[in-house]
C-alpha cells in the first residue's frame, strides 16, 4: 500500500467515525432539534469545521437527519444556508440506525 492509498483509507475511517459522533450529538435531546452551531461547538475538539460540514451534508442527504431553518422552521439544506442558521434532529431512519435495526458502513453508530 502506498502513502496515497494509506492517507485515503485514514480519511475514510475518520469520516465514518465522525458521522457517528455527529449523529449521536444531534440525538441528545431527541424530541427537539439541535442548533447546528451548538453541535459544532460541542464537537470542535473532535473534528475540523470542514469535516463537520461534510458529516452534516452526508447525514442529511442520506436521510438520517432532518435539517431546517431556525427562524422559519422550513426544511433547509446545508448547501443553501450557513449552518449557524440551521437546526437538525435525527429522522426516523436515523433513530432506527442508532437503535441497531440496520447497519450503514458509512456511520460508526
Amino acid at each position: 500500500m502506498d502513502n496515497t492509498e494509506m492517507l485515503r483509507k485514514m480519511r475514510a475511517g475518520k469520516f465514518i467515525k465522525n458521522n457517528g459522533l455527529v449523529l449521536r450529538a444531534i440525538n441528545i435531546l431527541r424530541h427537539k432539534p439541535e442548533h447546528l452551531e451548538d453541535v459544532r461547538y460541542a464537537l470542535a475538539s473532535k473534528m475540523s469545521e470542514t469535516e463537520y460540514l461534510d458529516c452534516i451534508n452526508f447525514l442529511s442527504e442520506a436521510g438520517y437527519i432532518l435539517v431546517r431553518n431556525i427562524e422559519t422552521k422550513a426544511p433547509a439544506s446545508i448547501s443553501d444556508f450557513d449552518y449557524i442558521y440551521l437546526e437538525a434532529k435525527v429522522s426516523e431512519k436515523g433513530l432506527r440506525l442508532l437503535g441497531g435495526e440496520f447497519i450503514d458502513k458509512m456511520i460508526d453508530a
